[in-house]
């Protein structure tokens, strides 16, 4: 640790226990009840020495500044719960302090907004410095391969996270293109004597395990901070989960949202409650209209009943507006499904309108009430196009890890309509699967909203 970081660590731990003291005073002045000061020979080491504790459990300190902000006020949250679940404890044994359950959430809330704030000043603060290089740390990197270069890619771009790079320690590869190599891992123990090296990572293929110990031996004696970074990295996406199965890590090559049992029981309140309003509101009176308005324009039926592919390629039925003409072609001489394309003759009058707004996709909505669909979600895809798809498009099928969707990211980013074209595809799968691994409620707030702006501006895609 840098003598800026142990600086850094006492003045945050300080400020920290400054604001908990401070926030508990004016709960007690709010609620009238400063006769708690007069007992603070018990509660101020106590709050204080629960504060460190569970600082340190939930590596409060570690790694500041490098975290995601959510991160941060996750394990911010988790403390403040701690500091309430603490005071909880002691009035249940001292019954004279008297502490009622509003003058908790108040405490809490006084806390929280006080934590964040000063979170947020210093995050700023430390930012600022490293950006202009004078709170930063050094770094080396072993191993001048794909990984590695990648990795000072990244943090060259990064300034704020606060990293001098130094160079890499490679045995294959000479100094070219202003890689600043310094030279083959024998010379390791001598730049570890000579210059001040905060941190090591190694970025070297599986299969030199032998030299990887070295490497570490090495590192340790000299005290420095050692991190790995594994060489099926290239397989994993941004968004990955490591746990622990005994005493075996894994890492879950990607980490999809909907794999927690909070984010579909949210989704889920979010799909019923949203569609309940919107057929009390808005489909009880233009469902009819619309059905009245089908029947005018051409023969046939009103809705249209597709078989699609939903979560677990489990096969559904949803439910549209026929936009087309009855007993139209949808395979090609070949076999292929012929998707609806730009002045498409199967398509009646009122069906371009319906396409064109989305409009035809309504019915959907009784989908989203049995459970089969989403309202947000990669859009389900006909049977032959699955089949077509599934070994073209790399990851297609992963986006039945999720219930499909009336609307979507890969929808309201322009990509929707027709896909001759492989690669039309494959960007669509690869918006789907962003929107798995990066799902929160806002973002649906977000999709829906801004299908509702399309609705009314009209897609060019859609036909």
């Amino acid at each position: 640790m840098t003598i800026y970081a142990r600086y850094f660590l006492v003045l945050r731990t300080c400020v920290d226990i400054f604001g908990i003291l401070t926030c508990f005073l004016m709960t007690c002045y709010f609620h009238d009840m400063l006769y708690l000061y007069q007992v603070n020979n018990i509660i101020w080491p106590y709050l204080i020495l629960v504060w460190l504790y569970s600082a340190y459990k939930t590596s409060l300190y570690d790694d500041f500044g490098v975290r995601r902000i959510w991160g941060e006020l996750f394990i911010l949250i988790k403390n403040i719960v701690v500091q309430v679940a603490a005071i909880i404890f002691l009035n249940y044994f001292i019954s004279s302090l008297s502490i009622k359950y509003n003058f908790l959430i108040e405490f809490a809330l006084f806390l929280f907004i006080f934590l964040v704030a000063e979170k947020l000043l210093i995050t700023i603060f430390i930012r600022f410095l490293r950006i202009k290089g004078v709170y930063h740390r050094n770094l080396i990197v072993i191993g001048a391969g794909y990984i590695g270069k990648n990795f000072i890619k990244f943090i060259n771009k990064n300034p704020q996270f606060g990293y001098k790079f130094l160079g890499f320690i490679d045995d294959n590869s000479p100094s070219q293109n202003g890689d600043r190599i310094l030279g083959p891992s024998s010379i390791l123990r001598s730049i570890l004597d000579d210059k001040r090296v905060d941190e090591i990572i190694i970025a070297l293929p599986q299969n030199e395990v032998d030299k990887i110990d070295e490497i570490i031996d090495i590192c340790e004696n000299y005290a420095t901070r050692i991190k790995i970074i594994p060489d099926y990295f290239r397989f994993i996406s941004g968004n990955y989960h490591m746990s622990q199965f005994g005493q075996i890590p894994l890492i879950s090559v990607r980490n999809y949202k909907f794999d927690e049992l909070y984010a579909r029981l949210l989704k889920r309140i979010f799909d019923v409650i949203l569609t309940v309003l919107i057929f009390i509101f808005i489909l009880s009176w233009l469902m009819p209209l619309i059905m009245i308005a089908i029947k005018l324009d051409s023969k046939g039926s009103i809705f249209f009943n597709a078989e699609r592919w939903g979560k677990s390629n489990k096969k559904i039925n949803i439910f549209k507006f026929r936009s087309m003409y009855e007993n139209t072609k949808t395979l090609d001489a070949n076999g292929k499904h012929l998707q609806a394309r730009k002045n498409d003759p199967r398509i009646t009058r009122l069906g371009k309108i319906l396409r064109a707004s989305n409009l035809d996709e309504l019915p959907q909505f009784i989908n989203v009430l049995k459970g089969d669909m989403s309202i947000v979600g990669p859009r389900p895809h006909s049977t032959p196009l699955n089949l077509e798809s599934k070994d073209s498009v790399k990851r297609y099928l992963l986006r039945h890890l999720a219930k499909p969707g009336i609307t979507g990211w890969a929808q309201i980013n322009g990509l929707r309509g027709e896909t001759p074209e492989i690669i039309q595809m494959q960007r669509r799968v690869d918006h789907d699967i962003w929107y798995m691994e990066n799902w929160t409620l806002l973002l649906d707030f977000k999709i829906v909203a801004l299908t509702v702006i399309r609705m009314f501006k009209g897609d060019q895609q859609a036909y």
